[in-house]
């Protein structure tokens, strides 16, 4: 089920249409999510069952390339990076803050929008 899914998002991210691409990496970053046990876990912890961590680490690096490529289609797409920010907030906070901490009015305007060279003056500043 997860090769056939991936397969799946792969052809969308081919496809090159800039929200299919933000959305597909936002939708394999929860794919990977969901196997792993339902949402986003801090390390260390157990794993689930052996291997689980690599889980983690996919749902992780499809999160961050979801806000990579949101940057440059943040106002097409801003719905989508919002659930990636949101993501890796969870799993690296100190990387990805709320978007409160940094000043944006509120977690509904998606921190990827600002740029993540604005957000790290924004994080900086607030530090």
């Amino acid at each position: 089920m997860l090769e056939r899914a991936k397969r799946a998002y792969l052809e969308a991210i081919a496809v090159g249409h800039p929200l299919w691409v933000v959305a597909a990496h936002a939708r394999m970053g929860s794919l990977y999510q969901d196997f792993e046990g339902g949402g986003p876990v801090p390390r260390p912890v157990e794993p689930i069952f052996y291997g689980a961590d690599w889980l983690h680490d996919e749902a992780v690096a499809w999160f961050k390339r979801c806000v990579r490529q949101a940057r440059d289609t943040a106002d097409y797409a801003a719905d989508w990076s919002n659930i990636c920010w949101r993501a890796l907030t969870d799993y690296e906070p100190a990387e990805y803050p709320q978007a409160h901490e940094i000043g944006l009015a509120s977690d509904h305007a998606p921190p990827a929008a600002v740029g993540l060279a604005s957000l790290r003056t924004r994080l900086d500043a607030v530090r």
